[in-house]
């Protein structure tokens, strides 16, 4: 009989307070997951308004991060919380990034030893409405540098991204466009300041989601795309080494493609979408693509839906098994199933009810699912991160860390295969999807070393770095 062991501990907010909860347990009996609470510990703030998300800085070093309103009046600020365990205790550490008015965390990623955080900020100039506010941390949470990058309109930032140890920040703009909102590739040096910003787009409306690089001199930029139907699509552009168009081509169906995510295997791109073309419009499922990045052939596509909204959550690439976690979704409560793919086809393998694999009192924290992260993935351990909503507080957010569960997942005989028709799944392996020549115009926009720009790099902004000692506030 295998062992199991994770190590559980819960971030709980409402809007007068932020609550940590630690916990480990073990579990030994039919392959299931259980736990027994050894200690809590809980952290408490004045306002928490969004946590955005969860990554892992180090080995047992997580970092939480949102918006919060403890600080500024008029609107939230950058919020940063990172948890450390060390000896099975617990620190935390906690920080705030602080402008006068509104300042919005879009996203935080690692890169080499330094946090790059960016998001939306209205601190700067109130009357452009939003700018783009950069940060830029060390794995301490001491704030080194940050700038904003503003434009005679509003900016939107979407992603960071990076590609051959370059940072990129993907985000829209209604400052200089061909259309009406349309999308930016922010390149930045290695010192994290703005090298230049190319403004690529349509005649209608899109914002980018991802950049991947293709070969030496070439690029793929998705993003979601404005029709003139008003419906939503995805669009693939390819540009050269200088961003440059070259072709792209735009994907969609009856109704709204919003991208969830993108996953590269070997020379093809995985890329899933929320949709609501397979079934009633009111509904949601999950579009995923197979692309062969060489040839830029749709290769497959499966349309995945339940009777209920069912909505994309994460996934774990093991090799050759693509795993796919969805949430089916009965307007509040939660059902999480997995759906084990071959990536090199998208084949369906399994479909598996995540309660089977997890005890009832360990499974009650999926009951109403908001957001799943896959935090690390070796050979023995997986580490997962939720977000849930429950009836005593507005969220949770809980990281616990799994041994042996993809082992568990495809050798496990006391776990039944679901019939793809107990979800009334709707597999089909060309759905009514259609494909159509797409133009797009490229501008550089700005260069550190132009004097002629349409946009801005300032430092000159109001704003206050707070860290808390929580030791009087950690019980």
């Amino acid at each position: 009989m295998n062992y199991i062991k994770y190590i559980f501990f819960i971030l709980s907010f409402a809007v007068f307070y932020l609550s940590l909860f630690l916990s480990i347990g073990y579990a030994v009996k039919n392959y299931k997951l259980d736990y027994e609470i050894k200690n809590k510990k809980v952290l408490q703030a004045s306002s928490i308004d969004d946590l955005k998300g969860v990554i892992q800085v180090n080995n047992n070093e997580y970092l939480f991060y949102g918006d919060t309103k403890s600080f500024t009046q008029n609107g939230s600020d950058f919020l940063f919380v990172k948890v450390n365990e060390t000896n099975n205790d617990y620190e935390a550490n906690a920080s705030v990034l602080s402008g006068l008015f509104n300042d919005s965390l879009v996203s935080v990623k690692k890169f080499n030893n330094y946090l790059l955080a960016v998001g939306n900020t209205w601190s700067y100039s109130q009357d452009t409405l939003e700018d783009i506010l950069v940060s830029v941390l060390d794995e301490n949470l001491n704030l080194i540098d940050y700038y904003v990058i503003s434009g005679s309109r509003q900016e939107d930032v979407s992603n960071i991204v990076f590609v051959d140890n370059t940072p990129f920040i993907l985000s829209s703009t209604r400052s200089a466009t061909f259309g009406k909102e349309n999308s930016l590739i922010i390149k930045l040096d290695s010192n994290f300041n703005a090298d230049n910003i190319h403004l690529i787009g349509t005649n209608s409306e899109d914002k980018p989601y991802n950049l991947i690089k293709l070969s030496l001199n070439k690029y793929l930029l998705l993003g979601n795309y404005l029709k003139a139907t008003g419906n939503k699509d995805i669009y693939f552009s390819i540009l050269d080494g200088n961003f440059n168009f070259i072709r792209a081509f735009g994907l969609g169906g009856a109704f709204d493609e919003n991208i969830k995510d993108s996953i590269l295997y070997k020379d093809k791109l995985i890329l899933v979408s929320q949709t609501r073309s397979f079934k009633p419009h009111e509904k949601e499922n999950v579009l995923i693509n197979l692309i062969d990045l060489k040839s830029m052939k749709i290769l497959r596509s499966l349309a995945l839906g339940t009777l209920n909204d069912d909505y994309y959550l994460n996934y774990i690439l093991d090799n050759d098994k693509l795993i796919l976690f969805i949430d089916s979704r009965n307007k509040d409560t939660s059902n999480v199933f997995l759906v084990l793919l071959d990536p090199n086809s998208l084949n369906l393998t399994k479909i598996i009810n995540l309660e089977d694999l997890l005890a009832k009192d360990s499974y009650s924290y999926f009951n109403r699912l908001r957001n799943l992260f896959v935090l690390n993935n070796n050979s023995r351990y997986i580490d997962f991160a939720v977000n849930v909503v429950n009836t005593d507080t507005l969220e949770d957010y809980a990281v616990f860390k799994v041994d042996n569960f993809i082992d568990e997942l495809y050798k496990n005989k006391k776990l039944k295969d679901y019939n793809i028709l107990k979800y009334y799944l709707r597999v089909s392996k060309y759905p009514n999807l259609e494909s159509y020549d797409l133009f797009m115009n490229t501008k550089l926009v700005y260069s550190k070393d132009s004097q002629d720009n349409t946009f801005k790099i300032d430092k000159n902004i109001n704003i206050k770095y707070l860290q808390f000692d929580v030791s009087s506030i950690w019980k």
